[in-house]
């Protein structure tokens, strides 16, 4: 399952073109000729193009969201970040999307996923494992990867960008944004990823938005980028 964005228009069009070019199916308002829809509008493109949307707009992306979910409406997923300077925004996204894919390729839980370390990956069997204790029956868990060539490559990634890292999820290492958080886990509910420029997100800046600072502009700095 790999995840394919759409960028708000909010966002540098270039994270669009760098994106696919580390292989990420992801569209810019810019490049759809949607700049100036409203936010809904931009939703529901989004949605109909089966895309996950990036937007800094947390303080009207959150409640649009709280509002599909009271109507029973479907998204698509929306990825809500800190208005962070390009390198950092898109080190994050590779890292997120690897960390959710891994997720979904294994099938095993989000709490389970942050206890991984290298140490649990045996690249010459094919197999990652989960610790005892680690899982909700407290048992321990094999997945042998070496069958899935999706998670094989998930894998073979997530160890290039986590190097010098003991833990696995890219999400987790120093440097990184993270979901683990009681506040997040109710935006999780409502399909929306956070990517933070703390390791731990705080209530005020979750929901109701941060505003960004002047060295956190968010424009494109130049080549080259991880």
């Amino acid at each position: 399952m790999a995840i394919r964005l759409y960028l708000d228009e909010d966002v540098d069009p270039l994270l669009a073109q760098v994106l696919r070019d580390r292989g990420v199916d992801c569209l810019s308002t810019h490049e759809a000729n949607n700049r100036g829809l409203s936010d809904p509008d931009q939703m529901a493109f989004a949605t109909a193009q089966g895309r996950a949307i990036l937007t800094f707009n947390v303080k009207d992306f959150v409640p649009l969201a709280q509002k599909y979910s009271a109507s029973g409406q479907h998204h698509t997923g929306i990825i809500v970040s800190d208005h962070l300077p390009f390198r950092d925004l898109l080190r994050r996204i590779l890292s997120l999307l690897l960390d959710v894919e891994f997720a979904y390729l294994t099938g095993w839980r989000k709490t389970e996923v942050l206890t991984l370390l290298w140490r649990n990956v045996d690249f010459e069997a094919g197999t990652v494992r989960l610790d005892p204790g680690t899982t909700k029956n407290d048992e321990g868990r094999v997945f042998p990867f070496a069958v899935l060539p999706a998670l094989a490559d998930v894998l073979k990634r997530q160890h290039e960008r986590t190097k010098g890292s003991r833990k696995l999820p890219a999400g987790s290492s120093p440097g990184y944004s993270t979901v683990m958080d009681p506040e997040s886990e109710t935006l999780e509910a409502l399909g929306i990823k956070v990517v933070r420029q703390q390791a731990y997100p705080t209530r005020s800046c979750m929901i109701s938005g941060a505003q960004p600072s002047e060295t956190s502009s968010g424009q494109a700095s130049p080549g080259p980028w991880p």
